[in-house]
């Protein structure tokens, strides 16, 4: 992982997603950058423009980054001009950054969600890390990552095996299903469980070949409540996870497992697009 893009606006939940970031800058020796995107509310002279662009860019120094300056981890700071929705994601794409970082925020049915965050989660273009304000700035110690052999989950498994590799982590990857009624015992190779465990295997060879510590689980429970049982049990730091790609509807531009996951937990959950996803 090279370029880290965190974004703020100054807010408690974006400082706290901010020094997150500046952690895992500092144990995996990525590039940071700290953007904030900016657009004036109504029309303005050029001279006013620049104003308060010359003023955005320096309560961004001078206050929003100043929680770094007293660590030793180089970083960029630079203001967008637009729409955080357009400016931001195209940014991430053309400067290929490998995860982008936010806060979790927001009122009513989005609390912890925000706007602009959920925007970014359902329109994927590089991974994206919702970091809710109450998870500690720490470096992440113990990784959960669904996987289901889908296209979107082998995304999220390759993407975990070079992230969890270069901050040490410990990877459990969880399948969970509510498997239909059978009649062979749980103990019989060709049982739910027997065969699940066998594609857990499979679709854990680049953890399996990566050099991280890694442990399959698979539980019989609906996945997205068995993922947030695990995100806000205390045995988890991180949550990693396949987005599924455009489709015709708003509702399932982001999967409704990763949706609920996103809404719920209370450790960084990472948004991962697949290959295709990625592309312009």
């Amino acid at each position: 992982m090279k370029n880290v893009l965190a974004v703020t606006d100054g807010s408690p939940p974006a400082q706290a997603a901010l020094a997150w970031a500046a952690a895992v800058c500092s144990t995996s020796g990525s590039r940071l950058t700290v953007a904030t995107a900016w657009q004036p509310e109504h029309e303005m002279a050029p001279d006013a423009y620049s104003e308060h662009l010359e003023r955005a860019r320096r309560v961004l120094d001078d206050d929003w980054c100043a929680i770094l300056r007293a660590t030793d981890i180089p970083y960029e700071a630079i203001v967008l001009e637009g729409d955080p929705r357009q400016v931001l994601p195209s940014w991430s794409v053309q400067h290929e950054a490998d995860l982008m970082v936010m806060g979790t925020h927001g009122h009513g049915r989005d609390r912890r969600v925000g706007s602009v965050t959920t925007f970014l989660a359902h329109n994927l273009r590089r991974p994206l890390v919702a970091v809710p304000e109450t998870a500690p700035a720490d470096v992440p110690e113990r990784i959960v990552v669904g996987v289901d052999g889908s296209i979107p989950s082998s995304a999220a498994v390759d993407w975990c095996a070079t992230f969890a590799a270069e901050v040490h982590a410990q990877v459990l990857a969880v399948f969970a299903e509510v498997p239909v009624a059978e009649w062979v015992p749980r103990t019989d190779p060709k049982s739910w469980l027997q065969r699940a465990r066998h594609s857990m295997e499979e679709w854990t060879t680049a953890l399996r070949e990566s050099s991280v510590g890694v442990k399959c689980r698979v539980v019989e429970h609906e996945a997205a409540r068995a993922l947030i049982e695990l995100a806000t049990d205390g045995t988890t730091d991180l949550v990693v996870l396949g987005a599924r790609g455009r489709g015709g509807f708003a509702e399932l531009l982001l999967g409704s497992t990763a949706l609920k996951v996103l809404h719920h937990s209370e450790v960084p959950v990472v948004l991962v697009p697949t290959a295709t996803d990625r592309q312009d």
